[in-house]
C-alpha cells in the first residue's frame, strides 16, 4: 500500500498567507515542507489598502523617513510600480533622502533605477553632513560628470557644503576630478581647465577662450561646440577659433528669430542692458567700422558677408581679450586646490 499523499492547501489559505507573509516567507515555507523552490512570482503580493493609505499620508504630510519604511516592505515590482505614478524628481529626491536616513536599501534601489540624479541627491543630503565621503563619491559615481559637478557645487553656494568639505568630496570622488571645461574657483580667482592647459585672470572673453561671451543656453555644446560654463553662465570653448566661429551661428540664430532686425535691435538682443551692457555702444562702434550710408537703422539682412564678418570683429573688440595667466598641469604655481584635484 502507498503511502498517502499530503493534502494540497486550500487555495484561499494559500492566498491569505501570501497576503499576510509575503512572496520570499511562502516559498520559503513551502521548501522547507517540500523540499521544492517555490518562484514567488506565482502569486503576486500586492500591498493591502491600507498599507497605501499610509504611504500616501505619509507622503502628502511630507514624512520622507516613514514613507521609505512602509514603501521597504512592499514587493521589489509594487515598489517599482508605486514610483511610477506621480512622484516628482524633487519628490524622488526627498524619499531616496528618507531611505538612506532609515536604511531602507530596496527604496534606495527603486529610486536608484528610476531616476539616478534624484537618487544621489537624496543621499548626499544624508551622507554630507555625517561626512561619509567614500559613499557620497560611489552615490556620485552613477551620476554623469558635469551633473554631479554643477549639483555639488551649487549645494556649496547654498552654504549646504563648506569650502572645505566641497573639497575632501571633490578629492575622494574620481567622478568630481577636474577635467576641460571644468572650473575651480580658489580664493575668488576662477581656474579654467583646458586638455593641455589651466588659465586664470585676464578677461572672461579670453579665459574661456568665448570672443564673445556668448552665455549658456541648453543645447550650446552641440550646436556650437562648448565644453562647460564658467561664472556668469559664459560659454567655455576648447580653442578660440570654435569660440569666434560660435559668434556667426549666434547671429545667424538671432536673424532668423527677429523681424529683419536693425543693426541696433541685433545689439540689444546681443548685448541688452538689463545685463549690464552697452548696446548702443556695440552699434556705434559697428556703423562707425562700416562707414558710408551705414546707420544703426541699417537692417543687418542687407550687410554683406564681409560687412557681416567686420560686425563681427567689432564685437570681439568692444567685449576685449586682456589675457591673464597660464599654468601647465604639473606647474607649481598652481594652487593645491587645483593640483590635487586635476584628472589624468
Amino acid at each position: 500500500m502507498s503511502d498517502p499523499k499530503p493534502p494540497r492547501p486550500a487555495p484561499g489559505a494559500l492566498l491569505g498567507l501570501q497576503a499576510a507573509a509575503g512572496n520570499r516567507a511562502v516559498a520559503a515555507l513551502v521548501a522547507t515542507r517540500t523540499g521544492v523552490v517555490q518562484r514567488s512570482t506565482v502569486v503576486q503580493r500586492e500591498p493591502s489598502a491600507e498599507q497605501k493609505k499610509e504611504f500616501d499620508g505619509y507622503v502628502n504630510q511630507g514624512d520622507w523617513g516613514r514613507a521609505a519604511w512602509v514603501l521597504n516592505g512592499w514587493d521589489v515590482d509594487d515598489i517599482d510600480a508605486r514610483l511610477k505614478r506621480n512622484l516628482s524628481p524633487a519628490q524622488l529626491e526627498r524619499l531616496a533622502e528618507g531611505a538612506w536616513f532609515s536604511g531602507k536599501d530596496n527604496v534606495d534601489d527603486a529610486v536608484r533605477k528610476r531616476d539616478p540624479l534624484a537618487r544621489a541627491k537624496g543621499a548626499i543630503r544624508v551622507l554630507a553632513p555625517r561626512k561619509r565621503w567614500d559613499e557620497a563619491a560611489k552615490v556620485l559615481g552613477a551620476v554623469p560628470h558635469r551633473t554631479a559637478m554643477t549639483y555639488v557645487k551649487d549645494l556649496a553656494a547654498k552654504g549646504a557644503l563648506t569650502n572645505a568639505d566641497l573639497r575632501v568630496l571633490m578629492r575622494t570622488a574620481p567622478n568630481l576630478h577636474l577635467r576641460p571645461g571644468d572650473t575651480l574657483t580658489v580664493d575668488a580667482t576662477e581656474f579654467v581647465v583646458y586638455a593641455d592647459e589651466i588659465r586664470a585672470g585676464g578677461d572672461p572673453a579670453w579665459r574661456n577662450n568665448n570672443p564673445g561671451n556668448l552665455r549658456f543656453w541648453d543645447g550650446a555644446d552641440a550646436a556650437w561646440g562648448s565644453i562647460g560654463v564658467a561664472t556668469g553662465r559664459f560659454l567655455i570653448f576648447p580653442d578660440r577659433a570654435l569660440g569666434f566661429a560660435a559668434i556667426k551661428k549666434n547671429f545667424d540664430f538671432k536673424l532668423g528669430q527677429l523681424q529683419d532686425p536693425t543693426i541696433m535691435a541685433m545689439m540689444e538682443n546681443y548685448a541688452p542692458a538689463k545685463d549690464g551692457n552697452h548696446p548702443d555702444v556695440y552699434a556705434d562702434n559697428i556703423v562707425r567700422a562700416l562707414g558710408g550710408p551705414t546707420s544703426r537703422e541699417t537692417r543687418w539682412s542687407t550687410l554683406t558677408p564681409a560687412q557681416r564678418e567686420t560686425a563681427r570683429g567689432v564685437v570681439v573688440h568692444t567685449e576685449r581679450e586682456n589675457p591673464g595667466d597660464t599654468f601647465t598641469y604639473e606647474s607649481p604655481k598652481l594652487p593645491v586646490e587645483v593640483r590635487e584635484l586635476l584628472g589624468p
